[in-house]
């Protein structure tokens, strides 16, 4: 089985660390990240600067990236004035997000869960009339960091939602690492009756080290899309005590180990995260 590892550190990494990198050296990683054999990529996001400076020139840095034929270039997108900013036909890939949680939500972006979703739908409808492919997050898939363990039939609920909206996969992210294999299964389960297992992906976070445990549940039950960052960058600033992503060598490696094809080659990938953990050090 071919599993699609979608690299997340350029966005979800970066935003979390305590250092602004030049474009060049985030379009010059992104670069070794797609040399490797990625072949989906979140370059960035369009949100506002004074929120996630680390994020402010993500334009120009899709400017700068030579992403190779037939691979996604993916954009986290908050809103239509986000979506507007996508100009450069180099991104094919939008990426909008939820949470399963009203008070994750009301932190995160100022509204309860049916706020954000109408806030999405526009930027579906308007990327899918322009050719875009979109990918839709739900947050909080296992705990909320307010509101504790979470509802799952308000994760089923919310997820049907993006999925109706026209996202050709949805994916569950454990933002916080409260996730168990179990947890996961029972998310995984309690989807598939209404949303084929080929459109959902995991977005794991190694707070309790257990994520790649995580990731091995999903594979299980046929999940074939797993997020992940390189070196492990990661966590999230609306989420107190949020660790970093699951590794994507980790991913990688776990996943040879099984017999699954990546199409990454793990020797790249550890020049890759040396270049952007040298280049975070240089400019702290």
């Amino acid at each position: 089985m071919a599993i699609k590892i979608v690299e997340v550190g350029p966005r979800d990494g970066l935003q979390n660390q305590p250092v602004i990198l030049p474009a060049d050296i985030r379009a010059a990683w992104i670069n070794k990240l797609y040399e490797a054999g990625l072949r989906s990529v979140e370059v960035g996001s369009v949100v506002r600067a004074d929120r996630i400076p680390q994020m402010a020139n993500s334009e120009e840095v899709i400017e700068l990236i030579n992403p190779p034929e037939g691979v996604d270039v993916g954009v986290l997108v908050p809103n239509l004035k986000g979506l507007e900013r996508i100009t450069n036909p180099k991104v094919n890939d939008i990426g909008v997000f939820t949470a399963a949680s009203n008070t994750f939500n009301e932190k995160n972006i100022n509204t309860n869960i049916a706020g954000s979703l109408e806030r999405i739908r526009p930027v579906v409808e308007q990327s899918l009339s322009r050719g875009l492919k979109v990918r839709g997050t739900v947050s909080c898939i296992a705990a909320c960091p307010y509101e504790g363990v979470t509802d799952i039939a308000t994760i089923v609920s919310v997820c049907e939602a993006l999925y109706q909206m026209g996202c050709y996969e949805i994916v569950l992210g454990d933002t916080i690492g409260a996730g168990t294999p179990e947890r996961i299964r029972e998310v995984i389960n309690a989807l598939t009756p209404s949303i084929d297992v080929s459109k959902l992906a995991l977005h794991a976070h190694d707070t309790h080290d257990n994520a790649i445990d995580n990731v091995a549940a999903a594979l299980e039950l046929g999940v074939s899309s797993i997020d992940a960052a390189a070196a492990g960058m990661g966590g999230c600033p609306y989420a107190p005590g949020a660790k970093g992503n699951v590794s994507t060598m980790k991913v990688v490696h776990f996943c040879h180990q099984e017999g699954l094809e990546t199409g990454v080659d793990e020797g790249m990938l550890s020049i890759a995260e040396q270049f952007i953990l040298r280049a975070i050090d240089q400019f702290s």
